[in-house]
């Protein structure tokens, strides 16, 4: 077994799994399987190298292919919801696949079997690739399903909303009547109704994805939020929740408020409203059990960004 065959996994762009990333993890796991076949046969490593090349680019186009166009189905049913409840298709889609699959497991096996086979790990990685995409498109897919029917439900059940009355017009004698403003007076400012972005503004959000630490929360403003089960206390008569998914489902509604910033970029949340709206019925969206961000991530090392498609060298600039 080579010596560099058994590694530890690093994270993926903190705890994010996404195009990008898969594209990462590809390359390295190519670029290790050829310097494998290089180490094994050394001068007459020639027809080999070049069989592999061809074996690793022919499934790259393949797999690309076939990712971009999970995505754009799942985008395709996205467009499915009430209008303007999902500001962001695309966004939301990303989110969908990133949070299928429990963080690393993938990474991890995929290392492993690596680890295992070493020169002849080629047709086996190939496979086990081809095998973790569809599990994450076809639950990816599951789980879109699931939150369009959630919405849409939602969007009947809602009352149908009044336009309201136009306010009178001021008759003319009125108008004589009010006094008339200083010649030179600055107009007055008018008052914002609208909450400020940032800390402390509130958001009608829905429950994107759970796991026992915290949930992804598609906001109204169309981004994306994370509410950590710390926040859930009041829910719970002020103790400790154990898991996010006694109290919230995929699909329900919250009133939350933004308290900050995650490192991954997320509105960090809070419950503006302690009476959660309950979730529909049937809402068996399936929840993932990725730890976020209360949990340390493995190894040290972050790994590199997603590289060129047929880029095999690690000289090549990372992509941030």
């Amino acid at each position: 077994m080579p010596a560099h065959a058994i590694t530890h996994p690093t994270p993926a762009a903190e705890g994010r799994y996404g195009f990008r990333e898969f594209l990462a993890l590809f390359s390295e796991l190519q670029e290790r399987h050829l310097k494998d076949l290089q180490a094994q046969y050394g001068v007459y490593a020639g027809d080999v190298l070049r069989g592999g090349i061809r074996a690793w680019t022919d499934f790259r186009i393949k797999t690309v292919n076939r990712w971009i166009g999970a995505h754009a189905a799942v985008v395709a049913i996205l467009d499915e919801a009430p209008l303007g409840s999902i500001p962001d298709p695309a966004a939301t889609a990303e989110g969908l696949f990133d949070a299928a699959l429990p963080f690393d497991s993938e990474e991890r096996h995929l290392r492993n079997v690596q680890a295992q086979y070493g020169v002849y790990a080629g047709d086996v990685l190939r496979g086990e690739i081809e095998a973790w995409l569809t599990t994450r498109i076809e639950i990816a897919t599951t789980n879109v399903r699931e939150l369009v029917r959630a919405l849409n439900e939602q969007a009947l059940s809602a009352p149908a909303a009044h336009p309201a009355a136009l306010p009178a017009a001021p008759s003319q004698q009125a108008s004589t009547n009010t006094p008339s403003r200083e010649a030179g007076a600055p107009p007055k400012a008018r008052r914002r109704r609208t909450a400020q972005a940032g800390k402390g503004r509130t958001y009608t959000g829905t429950v994107l994805s759970t796991n026992p630490h915290g949930a992804v929360v598609l906001l109204d403003s169309g981004e994306q939020g994370w509410l950590h089960v710390s926040h859930l206390r009041q829910l719970n008569g002020g103790a400790w929740a154990e898991s996010v998914s006694d109290f919230l489902m995929v699909g329900q509604v919250l009133r939350v408020r933004s308290i900050g910033t995650t490192h991954r970029g997320q509105v960090e949340l809070a419950l503006a409203d302690a009476r959660a709206s309950k979730p529909t019925q049937n809402n068996t969206m399936t929840a993932t059990t990725e730890p976020r961000d209360d949990m340390p991530p493995v190894g040290t090392e972050p790994r590199r960004g997603g590289r060129k498609w047929f880029g095999f060298g690690r000289n090549e600039k990372a992509e941030t």
